[in-house]
Parts: structure tokens; sequence; C-alpha cells
């Protein structure tokens, strides 16, 4: 992970997500990079809720579509800001 916004900055942008920041306490929160549509893989599958920012959230398809793989794998709700 990165400990920094210029570490993250310095990674590129890849197909299989990468958690590059975290935070613990009394709930969870991760931060991935990579292609959202392979989140379900790294994520556990008993989380609550996930926000997901999509660069193309203008694009109708493509949110919905992005719902529709999120329900066919995780259980938990997605939002997307």
């Amino acid at each position: 992970m990165h400990a920094d916004y210029d570490g993250m900055k310095a990674r590129p942008v890849v197909e299989e997500p990468v958690k590059i920041a975290e935070s613990t306490g009394s709930q969870v929160i991760e931060v991935y990079q990579g292609n959202c549509m392979h989140l379900h893989t790294v994520i556990p599958h008993d989380i609550d809720l996930a926000v997901i920012d999509l660069f193309e959230k203008r694009d109708p398809a493509q949110t919905s579509g992005m719902i529709r793989e999120w329900k066919k794998h995780v259980n938990g709700d997605v939002f997307i800001p």
C-alpha cells in the first residue's frame, strides 16, 4: 500500500484491483485502484456497503452495468456518488 498521495499518483492504473489505502476502527475503509468490474475478486463477500467512483458515471448504461455486476457477486449495497 502507499502511504501518501504521491505514491498513489506514481502507480499506473491496472486491470486487477490493488488495495492502495486502508483505515480501520469502528468501521473498515479500503481504497482500491484498478478495474472496478473486478473489484468483487479482492474484497470480502460480507460487506455492508461499497462506494464506487466511476469515471464515466454520467453514462447510465455503464452505471447500471456496474450495479448489475456488483449484485451478481457481492451481497452488500453499492453506492455510486
